[in-house]
């Protein structure tokens, strides 16, 4: 699943991301763009699930 995240400008952002998925699903895996500001996930979590933890997170993110 592919995500927007417009708050993700930074690598210290893309840890926060990637830990949040991570704590979810520890198998999953997360490719960060931070130029285009999106992430790439692969994980066994369901997209809902990684939005709403993503946006308690604080990175909102838009599915794409």
């Amino acid at each position: 699943m592919q995500f927007k995240i417009e708050k993700m400008a930074c690598g210290g952002c893309v840890k926060t991301v990637t830990a949040t998925v991570t704590a979810m699903d520890p198998a999953a895996s997360v490719e960060a763009d931070t130029a285009a500001r999106t992430v790439k996930i692969e994980t066994t979590a369901s997209g809902p699930a990684i939005e709403r933890a993503l946006a308690d997170a604080g990175y909102p993110a838009q599915p794409f």
